[in-house]
């Protein structure tokens, strides 16, 4: 039927059969009743002229009916009463998708290869999306989530290849998520993040990869940063802690060789080991006065009794000498001299009596820790074969 153009079909339509419409290539726009409980594979294959396909149907089952089908201005709207989505248009030309309130699930590859796709929204009521779903929607150039609850495969991802060949991919967090996941297999794609809602915590590895971000402005409402959160952001060069930041996460921020200078609000009260490790241009921290937690002194960060030093820039170059015997420090914090390639010596006396893990790690080959024999310094400095000398015990 090769000049059919638009069709509404009958409300007692249950079953649409394999190939029903195939290559009816003038087919321009189609609805679909709610009565409809199956429609067969490859059914409206090669409708290249479809433009607007108003969907009903309750599918027990959804199979690839609609591949091929379309022109690259295809709209496709869901009714209400929808709750799951299947792959009944993977592979096809849609240009739009509406997807209703009340859609709770999308499913295993359901628009996957839709190149054609520019934007992707997904409702308040989304409380999953499997993998692959949006795989290869290499046009995307928006996509919002919108879901406070919704889970997201988390082994193959369900966006992988997202906006591949887009000029700018923006994923933007709706009003009411308050928690950011983690979206896998896409991150290198993403340039631009927005949060329109009172967002409390950025979780752990949330934007790992996310290589093309070059400035980010994290929500003065965020409490918690997680583990990793932002780890592999190599262009990332400018971040502003909000005010209401209590926690930052084990290796937040390390590596992120753009960053020149952290300031730490007030209400921050923990950084955990690594978060700023290894941020090869990062010259100072600077602490906010009115910050009871910690404390910094030359730009190198402390508890704020100074006996913990927490971290010495990695990107610190103004000396070559680091004295500590003078100070009251008792423990250095893991990742704590990480990355830092200008120090050729550090003192540690007596009172330090703990190092953590890593502390100096990929530091110059020619540093040496200047101890006293038999201290707590001196074993660490054998357990994990960095160079010593003995200062003298007069």
């Amino acid at each position: 039927w090769s000049n059919l153009g638009e069709i509404e079909l009958p409300e007692s339509v249950e079953e649409i059969g394999n190939g029903a419409f195939i290559d009816c290539a003038k087919l321009s726009s189609i609805t679909v009743g709610e009565n409809v409980t199956k429609i067969g594979s490859a059914a409206f294959n090669g409708c290249r002229g479809l433009k607007k396909v108003i969907m009903n149907a309750r599918l027990e089952e959804e199979n690839a009916a609609f591949e091929t089908a379309g022109n690259g201005e295809m709209e496709v709207i869901y009714g209400q009463g929808i709750t799951k989505i299947g792959r009944l248009f993977c592979g096809s030309k849609i240009q739009k998708v509406e997807i209703p309130e009340g859609v709770k699930m999308i499913g295993d590859s359901a628009f996957k290869d839709c190149e054609k796709l520019e934007r992707i929204e997904l409702p308040e009521s989304m409380e999953q999306v499997d993998q692959y779903a949006f795989e290869g929607c290499r046009g995307v150039s928006h996509l919002k989530i919108k879901s406070p609850n919704c889970i997201y495969d988390q082994s193959f991802g369900s966006f992988p290849g997202l906006g591949e060949k887009a000029d700018n991919l923006t994923v933007e967090f709706g009003e009411k998520v308050t928690e950011i996941p983690r979206l896998i297999r896409m991150g290198g794609n993403v340039k631009h993040v927005k949060f329109d809602g009172e967002v409390e915590k950025i979780g752990d590895s949330v934007f790992d990869g996310w290589s093309n971000i070059e400035e980010i402005e994290i929500p003065e409402s965020v409490k918690e940063i997680g583990d990793w959160a932002f780890v592999g952001c190599v262009k990332l060069s400018n971040i502003i802690l909000g005010p209401n930041i209590t926690t930052v996460g084990y290796g937040a921020f390390y590596g992120l060789t753009n960053l020149t200078t952290v300031t730490l609000p007030s209400k921050l009260k923990d950084i955990a080991g690594n978060a700023f490790a290894n941020c090869k241009n990062l010259k100072e921290y600077i602490v906010s006065d009115e910050n009871k937690d910690l404390s910094a002194k030359d730009g190198v960060l402390y508890g704020k009794d100074e006996t913990e030093l927490i971290s010495y820039p990695a990107g610190k170059d103004d000396q070559t000498e680091f004295d500590m015997l003078s100070m009251n420090v008792d423990t250095i914090r893991e990742g704590a001299f990480d990355g830092n390639t200008a120090l050729k010596s550090v003192k540690i006396g007596d009172d330090v009596q703990t190092i953590g893990e890593e502390a100096f790690a990929n530091v110059s080959d020619a540093l040496t820790l200047h101890v006293y024999k038999n201290s707590y310094a001196d074993e660490y400095a054998k357990e994990n074969e960095v160079p010593v000398e003995y200062l003298s015990e007069e």
